[in-house]
């Protein structure tokens, strides 16, 4: 697929190659490459190519949606205004949608909003993934809430969500920023 290469020029240019064979790319193919500005943090050119999606009368998806708010995320763009704009088009966010936006908090060394999100998506009936725990996790390590951290973890066994070596490195790294090794062996 054009966006596991992580190379959106490549995804670039196989989109022309298809529109100069009088190709009409579809949805997948523009989220293909939606994907691949994502992983890069290019918010922009992903901007752009859903604006030329809509030119083009393609209908972007969730999955469209998600990689453009990923690239967002990785971006440091506005997340939550293209959040926004996505809820404006009548597409409802899922799973994925809510743990990009706690991850976005959690990069920025803000859990107490990355909580905020997790709650959110709770009141709209969604469950949150071992991903979805662990950004939360991510950002109590960045700030050495190690205390935090350990909760984060419970709250995921209590889940029934493995505890997996992500959740565990995350509480490790909470444990080191702090110097509270206790923590991470009582958890």
């Amino acid at each position: 697929l054009i966006s596991s290469s992580r190379d959106a020029q490549l995804a670039e240019r196989l989109l022309q190659r298809m529109r100069d064979s009088k190709l009409v790319p579809n949805v997948v193919n523009y989220t293909a490459v939606l994907t691949a500005y994502g992983r890069r943090g290019d918010f922009h050119k992903a901007t752009e190519l859903l604006e030329e999606m809509r030119q083009a009368e393609v209908v972007p998806n969730i999955i469209s949606w998600n990689a453009l708010l990923d690239s967002f995320v990785k971006g440091d763009g506005n997340a939550t205004r293209c959040l926004n704009e996505m809820v404006q088009t009548k597409m409802e966010p899922n799973v994925v949608s809510f743990t990009s936006m706690i991850d976005y908090h959690s990069r920025r060394a803000d859990p107490e909003a990355a909580e905020l999100w997790l709650l959110r998506m709770r009141s709209l009936h969604l469950r949150p993934s071992a991903v979805t725990f662990t950004a939360v996790l991510k950002g109590y390590a960045k700030t050495g809430q190690v205390d935090e951290a350990a909760k984060v973890l419970r709250r995921m066994a209590l889940s029934q969500l493995p505890l997996d070596v992500v959740a565990w490195t995350g509480l490790l790294s909470a444990c080191a920023a702090a110097k509270r090794w206790d923590v991470a062996l009582c958890a």
